[in-house]
């Protein structure tokens, strides 16, 4: 974390503070996307801006509302694999340090 915490924050925002991007592929997790965005809402002790994207991979039961309504950004994906909605997850990010979580 002492990576973390000394990095700036890379898109010029003014902002000095380092970013972390959390990337999470979903397909039809509406029952447990709740208790992670809640886990990661706002910042972490360390000072740390936290941005969540939740990748969307054809959920047919409200997984990208309930990912929006807590604050997340949502990616539409029509990926094969796990690993190609983790990567569109990535795309364009400017963020410190980049977190998957499946």
């Amino acid at each position: 974390m002492d990576r973390v915490r000394q990095a700036t924050n890379p898109e010029g925002s003014g902002h000095s503070r380092p970013l972390l991007r959390v990337v999470s592929p979903a397909r039809n997790e509406a029952a447990q996307l709740p208790l992670l965005l809640d886990s990661l809402r706002g910042e972490d002790p360390t000072g740390t801006r936290i941005e969540v994207f939740v990748v969307d991979n054809g959920s047919t039961d409200g997984t990208a509302d309930i990912a929006r309504e807590a604050g997340a950004r949502v990616v539409h994906s029509d990926a094969t694999t796990i690993a190609a909605a983790r990567n569109e997850g990535a795309q364009g990010c400017v963020a410190s340090v980049v977190a998957f979580l499946d």
